[in-house]
């Protein structure tokens, strides 16, 4: 006895076994000449979509991966423009560095100027405080008031320039 087709396309045996027992399962549950769609439920050859739903899904991946694209698109144009702002700051940084550089330099000149002017300071103060003793061994101690201001600033320099030496 065959088996029957249900409405929805499914092989049935319900109480068509031979009496033998032995099935006569056909190997495909389904019958390949009428299935519904998957997408659409119309009856199809095909056993996953109709060519309609096909085309529709093909047209819908394509409009799906242009919107990616034009996501990427404007991801890429982000990035490029950050990229654009770090080299802008990376630019301003080198060109501030390189500006301290010359300050630096400038201060570190003039810092030299100083001490050499100090130096030449200290030593005349040396020289004039060796004279101004040399006098007062020669001459006996002088009394005036501005023999003894002298003195205190060459003894006051004589202390910076022990403590700048040592």
């Amino acid at each position: 006895m065959p088996p029957t087709r249900s409405v929805t396309g499914r092989v049935t045996l319900s109480g068509k076994v031979p009496p033998n027992g032995i099935s006569v399962m056909p190997y495909s549950p389904y019958v390949t000449t009428s299935i519904p769609c998957i997408m659409c439920r119309t009856k199809t050859h095909n056993t996953m979509a109709c060519e309609a739903c096909r085309r529709a899904n093909e047209r819908g991946d394509l409009e799906r991966l242009d919107r990616d694209v034009t996501t990427l698109q404007e991801r890429i144009r982000q990035a490029e423009h950050e990229h654009m702002k770090c080299l802008d700051v990376l630019e301003e940084v080198s060109r501030k560095a390189a500006e301290a550089r010359a300050r630096v330099k400038e201060l570190r000149e003039q810092k030299e100027l100083v001490e050499r002017r100090r130096a030449v300071a200290i030593e005349r103060a040396k020289q004039n405080l060796e004279r101004l003793e040399g006098e007062d061994r020669r001459v006996g101690l002088l009394q005036t008031p501005g023999a003894e201001m002298a003195k205190c600033h060459c003894r006051i320099a004589r202390e910076r320039s022990a403590f700048l030496v040592g």
